[in-house]
């Protein structure tokens, strides 16, 4: 699975984790445990997120979080992460090279919170040449990518 995503983030509280170690990737919005099911089923995530200014926090926690859970399974080796190089704020995900998921929906917690979230859509297609132009697009952001950390 390739995922391009802006923010990559756990509840909001979370990011006090830059000081305290308050959250673990349990108190995730619902796609952690999607992306941790995914790992345990032997998927293989490469993820590449804004490194900053704000995001880069938020992404930075959420990240460790995330990698902590998945080196405590010993799954750690299954997932990789880089920091877009340059500007960006697209939302997509490519599934088994079969299902290409884009749209305006961040992996955050204002896009999922169900009372003040934020409106956001997505499509999904399964069109071989919509999957090969963003698999081919990946590939040049994904080698230009710096490594987390």
């Amino acid at each position: 699975m390739d995922i391009v995503h802006v923010m990559f983030s756990l509840d909001m509280i979370c990011n006090l984790n830059v000081l305290f170690n308050i959250c673990t990737v349990d108190e995730a919005p619902v796609y952690k445990y999607a992306l941790l099911q995914a790992v345990q089923n032997g998927a293989h995530l490469r993820i590449l997120v804004k490194p900053g200014p704000f995001e880069g926090i938020e992404n930075f926690v959420a990240l460790d979080a995330f990698v902590v859970r998945l080196q405590k399974l010993g799954l750690a080796d299954q997932v990789e992460v880089r920091f877009f190089n340059g500007p960006m704020h697209p939302k997509a995900a490519l599934i088994d090279d079969e299902l290409l998921i884009v749209g305006s929906q961040n992996l955050h917690y204002s896009a999922f919170n169900k009372t003040w979230g934020l409106n956001e859509h997505s499509i999904t297609t399964g069109d071989a040449q919509a999957i090969a132009d963003f698999r081919q697009i990946f590939e040049v952001k994904w080698a230009a990518g710096r490594s987390w950390p």
